[in-house]
């Protein structure tokens, strides 16, 4: 790569640098996933930053075994116990595992134990199971709890109210190309469907802007395009839309898995 206009903005000063940590934070912000409303206001964010193209792709789309989910919502999500609540799984974004199918009804605590996702080692935290939304037809039902709760829990019947829904949506995705002198063409691709997620999704986002920020002042050789979408179901009907042509022309293809992990790349 020949740079024509500046150094690199990971060899500035740290004062020089670009705002990487504020970025973050704000996509961090939106409840993003397959499909999900808050998509429309990630991608507007992200248009301040680069002129996205967006394309969609409705919702039961289907390609080489994948599917475009539905639009997934949940209305309510309670445990309860003696009457008496013990767990909303609406107090947080995590609190259902995405894509739950609805379930009432009364359960011994041994018969709820495999509804319920939690880490001992991660006594406050929600974890996020989002299996379902890349996996629709294989969905059941959990919440998500944090250890810390789900310690007081115990013997006895518990009733829960989980009621979702679903209906059709769209999925989003994202494209920006920077043109080199060769068509032959470097892909950079991040997901936006772990709403929340910094290290596992946005951190990597935010970088790649910034990237391609600075690529738009550079000459270089290689062409290099930025693809934001849903990890597994975006990339594949990404591809499928690439003429035979066009794929001829990829290169190579990088994903920023986890760039807030200590250690060297």
């Amino acid at each position: 790569m020949k740079t024509m206009g500046g150094q690199s903005p990971f060899r500035m000063r740290a004062d020089e640098r670009p705002d990487l940590l504020g970025l973050t934070r704000e996509l961090c912000a939106y409840v993003t996933g397959v499909v999900a409303e808050d998509n429309e206001r990630l991608f507007e964010r992200l248009g301040t930053e680069l002129p996205f193209r967006v394309t969609r792709y409705p919702s039961g789309a289907t390609f080489n075994g994948w599917v475009v989910p539905d639009l997934w919502r949940v209305h309510r999500a309670v445990i309860s116990k003696d009457g008496r609540q013990v767990f909303d799984g609406r107090s947080h974004t995590l609190g259902v595992a995405y894509y739950s199918r609805s379930f009432q009804g009364e359960l011994e605590f041994e018969e709820l134990k495999p509804h319920l996702v939690t880490n001992a080692s991660l006594p406050t935290a929600y974890m996020f199971h989002c299996m379902w939304q890349y996996r629709p037809w294989a969905a059941d039902w959990a919440l998500c709890v944090p250890h810390e709760v789900y310690q007081t829990f115990g013997p006895g019947r518990y009733q829960v109210d989980l009621v979702t829904s679903y209906e059709p949506g769209e999925m989003l995705l994202g494209e920006y190309e920077h043109r080199g002198r060769s068509d032959k063409t470097i892909i950079f691709n991040n997901n936006n469907c772990h709403p929340h997620q910094a290290n596992d999704g946005f951190a990597g986002t935010a970088i790649l802007v910034r990237l391609f920020q600075w690529l738009r002042t550079q000459d270089t050789y290689y062409t290099y395009r930025l693809v934001i979408g849903p990890e597994h179901v975006g990339s594949v009907f990404y591809l499928r839309d690439r003429s035979a042509a066009e794929l001829e022309r990829f290169v190579c293809g990088v994903f920023p898995e986890k760039p807030g992990t200590p250690g060297p790349i």
